[in-house]
This record gives C-alpha cells, structure tokens and sequence, in this order.
C-alpha cells in the first residue's frame, strides 16, 4: 500500500486523499479481485506478486481460490420476493391451520354447552321426580293418617296408631323447622 501511496504521489503530483475511503472499500471483495485482474492485466506476472501456476493447477482451480463475487441488486431483490412469497405462503397455512382450530374450539365449545344444557336437564328432572316422590309420600302419609282405627283389631290398630304418631311427630319437625328458619 506505501508502494501504491508514492506511485500514486508521483504521477498525480500529489498525496492520495481518499485514505477514508480505501479504508471501507479494502475489504470489499469487489474491490479486491477487480484491482487484481487489473494489476495482472497491466503487468507482466513477476514471481514474487503472483503465484506460480504448475502443471497441476488448472485455470479453473486459480478462479476457485477467487473470494465468490458479491450478490448483485437484481438477483437480491429476487431473493428478498421469494423469501417473502415463501413467507407469505406460511402465514396463510398458519391462518388455515389457526382456523381450523378456532372451528375444533367452537365444536368443542358447542359440544360443552350441549353437555351443559343435558346436565341441566338431567338435574331438573331428578328435582322434579323428588317431587313427584315427596308428593305421593305426603299423599301416603296423609292416608294413613285420615284411617280411622275404631274400624280395626288388635295388631293392626296398634301398627296402625304408631305409624300415625310417627308421621305425626315428622309433620311436627318438619313445620318447627321451616317455620324457626323464616
């Protein structure tokens, strides 16, 4: 690079001033290889600069050492629609996929709502036979209690006459119950 400065220095009659830039673009394998091929353009190849090309080496194999050439605008810009096509296309399949799932949510949602409303059925029919069984108890007690025993003998006048003070006793609990509870 000093070599390149006095060079430079003395056919321009001046100082290189664009160290700044030689800076970034040193590195730049652009850069690299065009200054290359141009220095073995205007140049005879000398030893010392360039290596020796044997028998073994092929044209082919010295291109191969080259760094690869920078991606070009239109080939980036290819690649940045492709990528985002691609992408494009995964988010619609997650879309499909998500609703596909919002309708097994809503299924599912639905089919809990019908188990809910079975459940709720199931309970309004069991309160609704419990009723029906405190009915016909009531309506059995009742009987028993309306029987008259001067109509009946021995045992079954005694049966009989326990069995009323017991649904009596019960009616008793029951009314002290509910009517302490108001």
């Amino acid at each position: 690079i000093q070599m390149a400065r006095q060079t430079y220095q003395y056919e321009m009659k001046k100082a290189f001033a664009y160290d700044h830039c030689w800076n970034i673009l040193c590195e730049c394998p652009k850069w690299n290889r065009d200054w290359e091929t141009k220095m073995a353009k205007s140049r005879r190849p000398r030893d010392d600069l360039l290596p020796t090309q044997t028998s073994q080496d092929s044209p082919g194999d010295v291109a191969s050492n080259e760094p690869e050439r920078p991606e070009g605008s239109k080939k980036s810009k290819e690649k940045k629609r492709k990528t985002s096509e691609s992408v494009q296309v995964m988010q619609e399949y997650f879309q499909k996929l998500e609703g596909r799932f919002d309708l097994e949510d809503s299924a599912s949602k639905d089919q809990l709502e019908l188990k809910r409303q079975e459940l709720e059925v199931s309970r309004e029919k069991t309160e609704a036979l419990k009723e029906k069984n405190r009915i016909k108890l009531f309506e059995t007690e009742s009987k028993i209690i309306a029987t008259d025993l001067d109509g009946l003998t021995g045992v079954a006048r005694e049966v009989m006459r326990r069995k009323q003070e017991e649904i009596t006793a019960k009616w008793a609990r029951e009314l002290g119950g509910s009517s302490s509870g108001m």
